[in-house]
């Protein structure tokens, strides 16, 4: 029920455009003027294409086409015929007076402008992209490149956490000490060392010497 009450308060504001234009032909004397007549018609029925596609452009950023084609095609087909039907005995006019044609050629010509305004207003929609059916394609687009980018920010991750396990030890236990070089002995050094070899030997065969001497004259003395 609640979805319907938009469309009636459309049908309403057409039905009021149209009785408005017949009001203001009776009031200001012009109801024998073909001229004046069709003059304001044609801003009454400009008037309710307007209404149409503005509604139309509304709507459709709001509802799906099946949806918008019901109410806003109950809402123009009840306001045309209260047009046709209803709306000259407003003004003390008999909607049967023209004869059956004349009464088809009314129905084609409200229906056929109400119609054009609001295929107008869902092209214009259509034409930036504003229609439902787009704003719900790029949500579903927004949503699958979220998730698209998401995937890839997870593979991004893993893979740095394997290349930084598959990558090299690090050595424990600090630095490890590089070997003392061997130093190699100057000519110098070398005469020194061969002196002090060649004093020690000598040292050692005079103790030698002087043990064997005293080891001698020890012996004698005995016998």
């Amino acid at each position: 029920m609640k979805r319907m009450i938009p469309a009636a308060l459309v049908a309403l504001g057409l039905v009021v455009l149209n009785i408005a234009a017949r009001v203001i032909v009776e009031v200001t004397g012009q109801a024998d003027d073909p001229d004046a007549q069709f003059t304001i018609g044609l801003y009454a029925t400009v008037g309710m294409a307007l209404v149409t596609l503005a509604v139309t452009a509304v709507w459709g950023t709001r509802r799906p086409v099946d949806r918008l084609v019901s109410e806003l095609g109950a809402a123009v087909l009840a306001a045309v015929l209260v047009s046709v039907f209803v709306a000259p005995l407003v003004v003390g006019g008999n909607p049967f007076s023209g004869g059956a044609s004349w009464i088809f050629i009314q129905l084609l010509f409200f229906g056929g402008v109400c119609g054009a305004g609001a295929l107008l207003g869902y092209l214009i929609i259509t034409i930036v992209a504003l229609d439902y059916r787009s704003q719900n394609l790029r949500q579903v687009e927004r949503h699958y490149g979220a998730r698209a980018a998401a995937r890839a920010a997870g593979k991004t991750g893993k893979t740095g956490k394997q290349n930084k396990a598959g990558g090299k030890p690090r050595q424990q236990g600090g630095k490890k000490k590089s070997p003392a070089k061997k130093t190699e002995a100057t000519p110098v050094e070398d005469a020194k060392a061969t002196d002090a070899d060649t004093d020690a030997e000598a040292e050692s065969i005079e103790t030698t010497a002087e043990t064997t001497a005293e080891t001698e004259t020890s012996g004698s003395a005995k016998a």
